[in-house]
């Protein structure tokens, strides 16, 4: 750790440094609080309350069976990740490749103003069957959330996972609570907190699960083909091994035939 202390005794520390005290204080609150996660979901979990400093999360926070291993698999797939507001998507910073807001689309704007509703609710209409396979993630707008649960109950897109965590005091907390409800794969939590540092942090938990599953999906490659390849080598040693008996056998047989 690099850190040194200032004439005032306050310490100094570079950023790594801080991020790793700070996942060491978040993993010892979760011990303390006795939480109990599946391994990925654990990342997901430490990830938020760390990007929020708000330990509540541990408690309110919910997953649909599977929740986790569809978003890793759809991240891994590179399928678009739907942000609900551009503070959210400018979060996301594991995982920017593929993320995609519409909030300031033309198309967007002209349908919140025909329709009477807001812009999130809009965009979330106008991707249609782009919302297929793809994450969602709700950080602002409860009216953005509710759109993607009207647009799956009627038939429409299934995402691959829904990360909705809206803030606020006016619909978030209800709209979530429906979310967990729904048939909808999920990540979300049932309180009125939320918002963009919660739900990026979330894609940015499974973007490294991700990324940590194609690493070890890379190594598993390797070692099989370095394992191949020793076998090959094997195979290759013994047929020369055979041939050199096969012709020492013969040369004897020759010599014996000679004598005689």
């Amino acid at each position: 750790m690099t850190e040194n202390r200032t004439d005032a005794g306050a310490r100094r520390m570079d950023g790594a440094s801080i991020e790793q005290e700070s996942r060491a204080i978040v993993e010892r609150l979760m011990k303390e609080a006795g939480v109990r996660f599946a391994p990925d979901e654990h990342a997901v979990v430490r990830r938020v309350v760390h990007a929020t400093a708000d330990a509540s999360f541990m408690d309110t926070i919910r997953f649909a069976p599977g929740a986790v291993t569809r978003g890793v698999k759809a991240m891994r797939a590179k399928r678009p990740i739907i942000c609900d507001a551009r503070m959210l998507a400018a979060g996301c910073t594991h995982a920017s490749d593929n993320v995609v807001c519409a909030i300031q689309d033309p198309e967007v704007i002209a349908t919140a103003k025909k329709e009477g509703i807001t812009r999130a609710a809009a965009a979330m209409r106008c991707f249609g069957n782009r919302l297929a396979g793809a994450v969602v993630a709700i950080g602002n707008a409860p009216t953005a959330l509710r759109t993607i649960m009207e647009m799956a109950a009627q038939g429409g897109p299934m995402p691959a996972l829904v990360i909705g965590m809206p803030v606020g005091f006016v619909g978030a907390k209800e709209s979530k609570l429906a979310l967990s409800r729904s048939n909808l794969p999920f990540i979300t939590n049932l309180s009125s907190r939320g918002g963009s540092p919660a739900a990026a942090a979330a894609v940015n938990a499974l973007a490294d699960l991700a990324k940590r599953h194609n690493a070890q999906i890379l190594r598993a490659r390797r070692a099989k083909f370095r394992r191949e390849q020793v076998e090959r080598s094997a195979r290759m040693k013994r047929k020369e091994r055979e041939r050199s008996r096969t012709r020492r056998v013969s040369a004897s047989r020759i010599a014996r035939n000679r004598r005689c």
